[in-house]
């Protein structure tokens, strides 16, 4: 019987590591979470403020003078800017987010900015449109390729929507 204690530390040693291991498992769940609900609420602050801004908008829209409806464009403009930014630059990296608000987007990108005369410029909301062309341009970034795969006397062909930068 004294010669079987030599297995205790290495028995000891794997339950450890599998216990770490899972530990490693649980807290990426968890992180992966936490990620998740930042990218939510971060989401809802710009959502609030778009709604906010709609509310304004009706409430004054008889009694707003030139000066005051460019101020609301850009208010509204800079609110989209910035949820744009947050998308391009993936901070919020559910594109489902995006979609949620494609309408709002397209709005302000087609009714409010191009009626801007300096639209056009490079540096003028260059975040609305990227994401703009990701959103509703899309299909000239896309290019589907046929692939074949050949296995004896058997083949396999497929097409795959590949994007700039990868599948």
């Amino acid at each position: 019987m004294a010669s079987a204690w030599y297995i205790v530390p290495a028995v000891a040693a794997a339950l450890g590591t599998i216990f770490a291991g899972f530990a490693l498992l649980l807290h990426g769940r968890v992180l992966k979470e936490e990620i998740k609900n930042r990218e939510v609420q971060l989401f809802n602050e710009i959502r609030r403020e778009i709604m906010s801004l709609h509310k304004d908008l009706k409430e004054k829209r008889t009694n707003l003078s030139r000066e005051e409806i460019k101020d609301w464009d850009d208010d509204y403009l800079n609110t989209l800017e910035s949820f744009s930014f947050l998308m391009n630059a993936g901070y919020i990296g559910d594109r489902r987010l995006a979609n949620f608000l494609n309408q709002v987007i397209r709005f302000g990108y087609e009714k409010i900015l191009k009626d801007q005369k300096d639209w056009e410029q490079e540096g003028v909301f260059p975040e609305l449109k990227k994401l703009y062309k990701q959103l509703f341009k899309g299909s000239s970034r896309r290019k589907r390729r046929l692939f074949k795969l050949q296995l004896g006397k058997t083949s396999l062909e497929f097409r795959v929507e590949v994007r700039k930068g990868g599948l």
